[in-house]
């Protein structure tokens, strides 16, 4: 299965509106949904939210559980930085720099 690629601000728009509901579900006033950040994709997610603190109402379990739905489903666009370090890569420094050439 393929999984719609989306920006940073879009994936957090979902998030925010699956979380909210089960805040406002639960009573929780005080969780907050994590900004989703780019990394490498080892088991093809290439996203990840920060790990939230445990609390009495559960949010942290029901979060990670919405991280596991929605990573099947959505992939986040390669960050700018990403992209302009693969374009723009120094290239690789000869062996023989450094050494004496006789000048």
């Amino acid at each position: 299965m393929s999984r719609i690629v989306i920006e940073r601000q879009e994936l957090y728009a979902l998030l925010e509106e699956r979380f909210r509901e089960h805040r406002s579900a639960n009573g929780c006033q005080v969780c907050k949904t994590p900004f989703p950040f780019y990394c490498d994709a080892a088991n093809g997610v290439n996203w990840r939210v920060a790990v939230l603190p445990p609390c009495e109402r559960s949010c942290r379990t029901m979060l990670a559980g919405l991280v596991d739905e929605m990573a099947k489903r959505y992939q986040l666009t390669a960050p700018l930085w990403r992209t302009y370090h693969r374009q723009f890569a120094a290239p690789a420094i000869p062996a023989t720099a450094g050494t004496a050439t006789g000048d």
